[in-house]
């Protein structure tokens, strides 16, 4: 009987090149994708609350029912909410410790942060380690993809990401110049 040859571990650059890295971290199109959808739910919730409750109290139950839904939704459904239900990605804690609802709390203020720096703060989870976003490192979380949608489903859901907000500041730069 023959005796195997050892054989000598890959160093890490040949490790790579064998076999590549799946980093499972969420894309910024999907991830846009899955916002706009979650935007729109809230938008169509906020309106019928607002609808029934005009003035400062519609205001303070729309703002609530924003943060519950960041906060609760993802908590309850195992760090989804509807758009990253449509998108198959899901929200865990950068240390994958389980998910608590101080980072969905923090994360759902960090929106405001990301979006208070012109939409930077989202942008840069297309540059940072891991895809994430300001919110992200707010919260000490990130975005995975936990399932595999389709090519037709991934590119819509990057278009819807993409050319929504590119809609409303057109829409916005229009309204500015008409004044």
């Amino acid at each position: 009987m023959e005796t195997p040859v050892p054989v000598p571990p890959l160093e890490p650059q040949d490790a790579a090149a064998v076999a590549p890295h799946d980093d499972p971290s969420a894309g910024l199109g999907l991830r846009a994708g899955a916002y706009v959808i979650d935007t729109v739910v809230v938008m169509i919730a906020g309106s019928i609350v607002y609808a029934v409750l005009p003035g400062f109290l519609g205001s303070a139950v729309r703002l609530s029912l924003s943060l519950a839904y960041s906060t609760v939704l993802p908590m309850v459904n195992g760090g989804r909410t509807l758009g990253k239900m449509a998108a198959g990605i899901a929200i865990i804690r950068e240390d994958e410790g389980p998910l608590t609802y101080l980072n969905t709390f923090l994360r759902a203020l960090g929106y405001w942060a990301s979006s208070l720096t012109l939409g930077l703060g989202f942008v840069c989870a297309a540059f940072t380690k891991h895809k994430r976003g300001l919110h992200d490192y707010i919260a000490g979380t990130r975005v995975v993809r936990v399932e595999e949608i389709s090519a037709a489903r991934s590119i819509s859901l990057t278009l819807l990401g993409v050319i929504l907000p590119l809609l409303a500041l057109v829409g916005t730069v229009a309204a500015i110049a008409r004044r």
